[in-house]
């Protein structure tokens, strides 16, 4: 009985400690009160049962933040911190490219020469110009020499199409274009502008480009004459105004204004007597000679006449020849010399 007794003991022991681990754990193994986020916890009353907590008032009295108060509470909380302006990238340089001299002809070397000189600046007039007296204050200023924004240019290539598309992307357009027969090459005639030049001789497909006609009113030789004066006057300021003689083709009026535009500069014509009625050469100021071909009535600025000298029959220049003698003669001097 006893033994009984004491294994009796033990359960009811056993099942107490099991009740109170129960009713200490039981809240937090309750399930959640069907009322929803309002529900509170299950607490236990003095008599066991269980009673729901309401929190309905703790959640009113809690505070909650709109998104945009929300972020404007982070902002808050942290200092604000300027952005940081990132300074622009330095452009880089394009460098300059080297022309293949060997691809171009006459009349490129001071064009070549003139798109790396410095930037030609305007030119006072100065003294012994065509026997001119110095300029007075009144004198205007002969403006900078400029090449003109497209130029004639004659172009062999071995790819029309990649010549054209090489132009037409930079501001180039072909005029004519023909292929001789039996040839592997193209000849083409095209506008571009000047500084086109060295790129274009680095192309693979070009075989040779000569300039054309550089100013269209002025002799080709004459242009090339003032071209190479700008970069003189670029790149040695001191220089004098570089007269060259020229041969004007006007009309009466075109005449006219070429004298009073001379005339402006404080400058004289080299033979005036014969200005506009003979074919005579003045000498004009290389700095002069665009804004000349650019006045009304000029038709056209051209080289002097070259003096060709008159050729004469063979028998008048030819020098007379010794007369002959004998061969008689010639041998009986010579035994009697020796």
């Amino acid at each position: 009985p006893n033994r009984r007794t004491a294994r009796q003991l033990t359960l009811l022991a056993t099942a107490l400690a099991a009740a109170a681990i129960l009713l200490v754990a039981g809240p937090a193994c309750a399930p959640a009160a069907p009322g929803g986020p309002a529900s509170g916890p299950v607490a236990l009353d003095a008599a066991g049962e269980a009673t729901a907590t309401d929190t309905t008032a703790a959640a009113t009295n809690t505070p909650s933040l709109e998104p945009s108060a929300a972020a404007g509470a982070t902002s808050a909380s942290r200092p604000e911190t300027a952005p940081t302006a990132l300074p622009s990238p330095e452009p880089t340089p394009t460098p300059p490219v080297t022309p293949d001299m060997a691809k171009l002809g006459m009349y490129t070397d001071a064009v070549v020469s003139f798109l790396s000189a410095p930037t030609p600046a305007a030119v006072a007039v100065g003294d012994a110009v065509s026997g001119a007296p110095g300029a007075g204050s009144s004198a205007p200023v002969i403006p900078p020499i400029a090449l003109p924004p497209l130029i004639e240019v004659s172009i062999s290539t071995l790819n029309l199409e990649a010549t054209r598309h090489f132009l037409e992307a930079n501001g180039g357009t072909i005029t004519e274009s023909f292929q001789p027969r039996g040839a592997v090459n193209w000849v083409i005639s095209a506008d571009m502008p000047p500084a086109l030049l060295p790129a274009l001789s680095q192309q693979q497909e070009t075989l040779h480009a000569f300039v054309g006609v550089l100013y269209e009113k002025v002799d080709n030789e004459i242009g090339e004459m003032v071209v190479e004066y700008a970069v003189k006057k670029a790149n040695n300021p001191g220089t004098g105004l570089g007269g060259i003689e020229a041969m004007v083709e006007a009309t009466p009026e075109g005449y006219a204004n070429v004298r009073r535009l001379l005339a402006r500069h404080n400058l004289r014509l080299t033979y005036p007597d014969d200005f506009g009625k003979r074919h005579r050469f003045q000498i004009i100021p290389a700095g002069l000679i665009l804004p000349i071909s650019e006045l009304p009535g000029v038709t056209y600025i051209n080289r002097p006449p070259i003096a060709v000298p008159a050729v004469l029959p063979e028998s008048q220049h030819r020098p007379a020849r010794p007369a002959q003698r004998s061969g008689g003669v010639h041998g009986a001097l010579r035994c009697a010399m020796l």
